[in-house]
């Protein structure tokens, strides 16, 4: 694999000096922890938006995706395709009116307003196993491919893998959601451009372009995304990877609770401060994630 090459070095840089502003520019005007922790519930609801859809679209999301795609096929887009379809209603009517009209901060004080404190710190206390794991999963993807791309040895990978952490946690501490909400915003923009820079070179590379890359697919079933049969009821509806039913009952149980009940969701549903703009923050994320 090609070294970074110093044009390379500078973006990198670039960027983190960019978020590291942002995170100091976020500090100014905070008053108390509602400021901190809600933007004030006045955050502008389409970047808002922009950053729900970030906080799904992890580094994870960026890799493995394609590489599914290339080896396998793509019925996992299916599952990622009936977010907008299954989730957003139910987000919509009945989550998210819920968070803004309770005006809470954090899905863990409706648990004590519903139940009691024990609930509230049960259910923090799985919360936090659960990030723990899956941003050591992101930070892992993270530092392997920049361990790849840089070519480093064991030390320097882990030192790699700790600063990443020490970094995101220090501009996440300094600035707050609002830090927060416009790094997703940065970071959408540059996923958004690096996925189009990437396909426009890669479709370059293959004989014949677009019309190529699609016979070249279909030759090598790697356009399949779902499999129904006639009959409703049929075995392989309920055991096939790439069954309509596999990918509703995937939605339902795997992206539904991170939507509905994870912290770092409803914090993005309740900075805005109403209603009309806490659904109007789902239906772009939906939107961008259908697209993209």
């Amino acid at each position: 694999m090609t070294p970074l090459s110093p044009i390379d070095w500078i973006v990198c840089l670039a960027y983190l000096a960019l978020v590291a502003g942002l995170a100091l520019g976020s500090m100014v005007g905070q008053r108390d922890n509602e400021d901190y922790f809600v933007g004030g519930r006045r955050m502008n609801w389409l970047a808002v938006g922009v950053s729900l859809f970030a906080t799904s679209f992890s580094s994870i999301s960026f890799l493995g995706l394609p590489q599914r795609g290339a080896y396998r096929d793509f019925s996992f887009y299916l599952t990622i395709l009936l977010i907008p379809l299954l989730i957003t209603p139910l987000l919509w009517f009945f989550f998210v009116p819920l968070y803004v009209r309770l005006r809470v901060s954090s899905g863990y004080e409706y648990l004590q307003r519903r139940f009691n404190v024990t609930v509230r710190r049960t259910g923090s206390l799985l919360y936090c196993g659960y990030a723990l794991g899956w941003m050591g999963a992101m930070l892992y993807a993270i530092a392997l491919t920049l361990s790849s791309v840089m070519r480093l040895n064991e030390s320097q990978y882990y030192l790699t893998l700790v600063g990443l952490g020490v970094f995101a946690t220090a501009y996440t501490a300094v600035g707050g959601l609002r830090a927060v909400v416009w790094t997703d915003v940065l970071q959408a923009i540059t996923l958004g451009v690096a996925v189009l820079v990437i396909l426009l070179l890669a479709v370059s590379g293959i004989s014949g372009g677009w019309s190529g890359l699609w016979g070249l697919g279909a030759e090598h079933g790697r356009w399949t995304m779902i499999h129904l049969n006639a009959n409703p009821l049929a075995a392989e509806n309920f055991t096939a990877a790439n069954s309509a039913y596999t990918a509703i009952a995937f939605s339902m149980f795997m992206y539904l609770p991170g939507y509905a009940v994870a912290q770092n969701m409803i914090q993005r549903y309740v900075c805005t401060g109403g209603l009309r703009e806490a659904r109007g923050v789902v239906v772009l994320s939906a939107v961008i994630n259908a697209g993209l």
